[in-house]
């Protein structure tokens, strides 16, 4: 359960100041988690160090070692890194360090991943674009066929019509004699 530290400061930590520091069904949800994933001293473990977190005078650490003497550790790490300053930045240094190096390789690894799902993306359209091209040709063959035979239709239709025009020219004659007759 994620708790703000002015929430636990105002709610819970005066409580721990008087030693109570038995878990209560507030100190963590059970709703997120099984009894299995958080065990007691997981519990306790947070009672304890958003304790330390919220306690503002050097008194209050000294209470809380009384209470957690394991915090007794974590009292003499802060207390030398108060006294070698130096050495917290190179820490501090050391860190960014590190995490700007790994923050490249991070983006380098991305990068990495893009350019190769790039790669299988522009891998498909080269076989899709093949595919379209065969079909272009086949559909460009099938149209030279249909133009040729457009072309012949249309031949075919000028020797009709050139017929039609001959036997209309004929029948025509024919009238006309017929009429010449019937005088």
């Amino acid at each position: 359960m994620l708790v703000s530290l002015d929430t636990f400061k105002k709610y819970r930590y005066s409580d721990i100041r008087k030693g109570r520091i038995e878990v209560t069904k507030y100190d963590y949800d059970r709703t997120q988690y099984s009894e299995k994933q958080v065990t007691e001293k997981m519990k306790l473990d947070r009672l304890k160090y958003l304790s330390l977190f919220v306690a503002e005078t050097p008194e209050e650490i000294e209470q809380l070692i009384r209470i957690f003497p394991d915090l007794e550790s974590v009292r003499l790490d802060i207390n030398e890194y108060l006294e070698r300053p130096k050495e917290v930045l190179n820490m501090f240094s050391e860190a960014l360090r590190i995490l700007d190096r790994n923050t490249a390789e991070l983006m380098v690894d991305r990068m990495k991943d893009e350019t190769d799902e790039l790669k299988v993306q522009k891998g498909k359209l080269e076989a899709q674009n093949g595919e379209l091209e065969a079909q272009n040709g086949k559909l460009e063959a099938l149209n030279g066929e249909l133009e040729a035979q457009n072309e012949a239709l249309k031949s075919s239709f000028k020797e009709k019509d050139a017929a039609i025009e001959a036997k209309d020219a004929e029948i025509e004659r024919l009238k006309k004699l017929l009429e010449e007759q019937n005088k």
